[in-house]
Protein backbone atom coordinates (compact mmCIF):
# COMPACT_ATOMS: atom_id res chain seq x y z
CA UNK A 1 0.00 0.00 0.00
CA UNK A 2 1.53 3.31 -0.98
CA UNK A 3 1.86 6.10 1.53
CA UNK A 4 -0.76 8.37 -0.08
CA UNK A 5 -3.52 5.81 0.51
CA UNK A 6 -2.25 5.16 4.02
CA UNK A 7 -2.31 8.90 4.78
CA UNK A 8 -5.87 9.24 3.43
CA UNK A 9 -6.99 6.33 5.60
CA UNK A 10 -5.38 8.06 8.59
CA UNK A 11 -7.05 11.38 7.76
CA UNK A 12 -10.49 9.77 7.44
CA UNK A 13 -9.96 7.87 10.70
CA UNK A 14 -8.89 11.07 12.49
CA UNK A 15 -11.94 12.92 11.16
CA UNK A 16 -14.21 10.19 12.53
CA UNK A 17 -12.42 10.30 15.91
CA UNK A 18 -12.69 14.11 15.96
CA UNK A 19 -16.44 13.93 15.29
CA UNK A 20 -16.90 11.44 18.14
CA UNK A 21 -14.83 13.57 20.56
CA UNK A 22 -16.71 16.71 19.53
CA UNK A 23 -20.06 15.01 20.14
CA UNK A 24 -18.90 13.64 23.49
CA UNK A 25 -17.60 17.04 24.65
CA UNK A 26 -21.10 18.45 24.07
CA UNK A 27 -22.74 15.52 25.90
CA UNK A 28 -22.97 16.29 29.66
CA UNK A 29 -23.28 12.58 30.55
CA UNK A 30 -20.30 11.45 28.46
CA UNK A 31 -18.51 8.30 29.56
CA UNK A 32 -15.74 8.75 26.96
CA UNK A 33 -14.68 12.36 27.69
CA UNK A 34 -14.75 13.04 31.43
CA UNK A 35 -12.59 16.20 31.40
CA UNK A 36 -14.03 18.66 28.84
CA UNK A 37 -10.91 20.89 28.67
CA UNK A 38 -8.66 17.89 27.98
CA UNK A 39 -11.13 16.76 25.33
CA UNK A 40 -11.05 20.17 23.62
CA UNK A 41 -7.22 20.15 23.70
CA UNK A 42 -7.16 16.69 22.12
CA UNK A 43 -9.62 17.86 19.49
CA UNK A 44 -7.30 20.77 18.59
CA UNK A 45 -4.35 18.35 18.30
CA UNK A 46 -6.36 16.08 16.00
CA UNK A 47 -7.29 19.05 13.77
CA UNK A 48 -3.63 20.10 13.51
CA UNK A 49 -2.63 16.50 12.68
CA UNK A 50 -5.29 16.29 9.94
CA UNK A 51 -4.01 19.53 8.36
CA UNK A 52 -0.37 18.34 8.55
CA UNK A 53 -1.23 14.98 6.97
CA UNK A 54 -3.14 16.72 4.19
CA UNK A 55 -0.15 18.99 3.48
CA UNK A 56 2.18 15.98 3.62
CA UNK A 57 0.09 14.19 0.99
CA UNK A 58 -0.13 17.13 -1.40
CA UNK A 59 3.33 18.72 -1.34
CA UNK A 60 5.24 15.73 -2.79
CA UNK A 61 2.90 15.51 -5.79
CA UNK A 62 3.26 19.08 -7.02
CA UNK A 63 5.58 18.85 -10.01
CA UNK A 64 6.79 15.33 -9.27
CA UNK A 65 8.66 13.53 -11.99
CA UNK A 66 10.37 10.17 -11.92
CA UNK A 67 10.80 8.46 -15.30
CA UNK A 68 11.77 5.17 -13.65
CA UNK A 69 8.53 5.18 -11.63
CA UNK A 70 6.50 6.18 -14.70
CA UNK A 71 7.90 3.27 -16.70
CA UNK A 72 7.08 0.86 -13.87
CA UNK A 73 3.53 2.28 -13.78
CA UNK A 74 3.08 1.90 -17.55
CA UNK A 75 4.31 -1.71 -17.30
CA UNK A 76 1.94 -2.43 -14.40
CA UNK A 77 -1.09 -1.14 -16.32
CA UNK A 78 0.07 -2.62 -19.66
CA UNK A 79 0.11 0.70 -21.54
CA UNK A 80 2.70 1.82 -24.09
CA UNK A 81 6.01 3.00 -22.67
CA UNK A 82 7.64 6.40 -22.94
CA UNK A 83 10.61 5.80 -25.21
CA UNK A 84 13.81 7.67 -25.95
CA UNK A 85 12.10 9.69 -28.72
CA UNK A 86 9.76 11.38 -26.23
CA UNK A 87 10.12 14.16 -23.67
CA UNK A 88 8.06 15.42 -20.75
CA UNK A 89 6.34 18.55 -22.03
CA UNK A 90 4.25 19.60 -19.04
CA UNK A 91 3.64 18.49 -15.49
CA UNK A 92 1.16 19.56 -12.86
CA UNK A 93 -0.63 18.06 -9.90
CA UNK A 94 -3.41 16.84 -12.21
CA UNK A 95 -1.54 15.75 -15.32
CA UNK A 96 1.70 14.84 -17.13
CA UNK A 97 2.04 15.06 -20.90
CA UNK A 98 4.79 13.48 -23.03
CA UNK A 99 5.37 14.52 -26.65
CA UNK A 100 7.64 13.08 -29.37
CA UNK A 101 10.87 14.81 -30.32
CA UNK A 102 10.18 14.45 -34.03
CA UNK A 103 7.12 14.01 -36.19
CA UNK A 104 7.71 11.01 -38.42
CA UNK A 105 4.97 9.82 -40.72
CA UNK A 106 3.89 7.37 -38.00
CA UNK A 107 4.54 8.49 -34.42
CA UNK A 108 3.20 8.81 -30.94
CA UNK A 109 1.37 12.12 -30.95
CA UNK A 110 1.25 12.31 -27.14
CA UNK A 111 1.00 10.33 -23.92
CA UNK A 112 -1.04 11.89 -21.11
CA UNK A 113 -1.35 10.70 -17.52
CA UNK A 114 -4.26 12.21 -15.57
CA UNK A 115 -4.43 12.06 -11.79
CA UNK A 116 -7.42 12.19 -9.49
CA UNK A 117 -7.33 13.02 -5.79
CA UNK A 118 -5.57 9.81 -4.78
CA UNK A 119 -3.70 8.26 -7.72
CA UNK A 120 -3.72 7.79 -11.49
CA UNK A 121 -7.13 8.34 -13.05
CA UNK A 122 -6.39 7.49 -16.67
CA UNK A 123 -3.58 7.10 -19.19
CA UNK A 124 -4.15 8.24 -22.77
CA UNK A 125 -1.89 7.30 -25.69
CA UNK A 126 -2.45 8.84 -29.11
CA UNK A 127 -0.68 7.36 -32.16
CA UNK A 128 -0.86 9.23 -35.44
CA UNK A 129 -0.40 7.95 -38.99
CA UNK A 130 0.29 10.97 -41.18
CA UNK A 131 0.09 8.91 -44.41
CA UNK A 132 -3.60 8.16 -43.91
CA UNK A 133 -4.35 11.09 -41.54
CA UNK A 134 -5.80 8.87 -38.81
CA UNK A 135 -4.94 8.55 -35.15
CA UNK A 136 -5.42 5.64 -32.78
CA UNK A 137 -6.42 6.81 -29.32
CA UNK A 138 -5.93 4.32 -26.49
CA UNK A 139 -7.42 5.23 -23.10
CA UNK A 140 -6.83 3.18 -19.97
CA UNK A 141 -9.13 4.18 -17.07
CA UNK A 142 -8.00 2.84 -13.71
CA UNK A 143 -10.53 1.14 -11.48
CA UNK A 144 -11.74 2.93 -8.38
CA UNK A 145 -14.46 2.57 -5.80
CA UNK A 146 -17.16 3.69 -8.25
CA UNK A 147 -15.96 2.20 -11.54
CA UNK A 148 -14.28 -0.81 -13.08
CA UNK A 149 -11.02 -0.76 -15.03
CA UNK A 150 -11.72 0.11 -18.65
CA UNK A 151 -9.77 0.27 -21.90
CA UNK A 152 -11.04 1.97 -25.04
CA UNK A 153 -9.44 2.06 -28.47
CA UNK A 154 -10.69 4.42 -31.18
CA UNK A 155 -9.62 5.25 -34.70
CA UNK A 156 -10.06 9.00 -35.11
CA UNK A 157 -9.91 11.40 -38.05
CA UNK A 158 -9.60 15.12 -37.39
CA UNK A 159 -11.91 17.17 -39.58
CA UNK A 160 -11.92 20.97 -39.18
CA UNK A 161 -10.64 20.73 -35.61
CA UNK A 162 -13.19 18.10 -34.57
CA UNK A 163 -12.30 14.52 -33.63
CA UNK A 164 -14.50 12.16 -35.63
CA UNK A 165 -14.53 8.59 -34.36
CA UNK A 166 -14.24 6.27 -37.32
CA UNK A 167 -14.28 3.01 -35.41
CA UNK A 168 -14.19 1.57 -31.88
CA UNK A 169 -11.72 -1.31 -31.72
CA UNK A 170 -11.31 -4.36 -29.55
CA UNK A 171 -7.91 -5.51 -28.23
CA UNK A 172 -7.08 -7.72 -31.25
CA UNK A 173 -8.02 -5.12 -33.86
CA UNK A 174 -6.03 -2.47 -31.94
CA UNK A 175 -2.97 -4.75 -31.98
CA UNK A 176 -3.33 -5.40 -35.71
CA UNK A 177 -3.60 -1.64 -36.44
CA UNK A 178 -0.46 -0.94 -34.41
CA UNK A 179 1.35 -3.80 -36.14
CA UNK A 180 0.30 -2.58 -39.60
CA UNK A 181 1.60 0.90 -38.66
CA UNK A 182 4.98 -0.57 -37.77
CA UNK A 183 4.79 -0.80 -33.99
CA UNK A 184 5.96 -4.00 -32.32
CA UNK A 185 5.54 -5.57 -28.89
CA UNK A 186 8.59 -3.51 -27.87
CA UNK A 187 6.14 -0.63 -27.50
CA UNK A 188 4.97 -2.17 -24.20
CA UNK A 189 8.35 -3.32 -22.89
CA UNK A 190 10.05 -1.23 -20.24
CA UNK A 191 13.60 -0.35 -21.20
CA UNK A 192 16.33 0.28 -18.64
CA UNK A 193 17.29 3.77 -19.89
CA UNK A 194 16.10 6.45 -17.50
Amino acid sequence: MNYEILCWILIISLIIIAIVIFAEIRNPNSKIVKNKTKGETRLKHIRVLIVLLYIFINIPFIGRYDLYSDKKTFTKYKTPQVDSTMYLSSISKDRKIYYPLNNNSIHTRYKRVDYDLFTIDKITDDFYNRKIDISLKMVFTKSSIFRKEKRTYQLIRVDRGQDIVIDNLNENRKDSVLKSWGYTEQLYNEDMRH
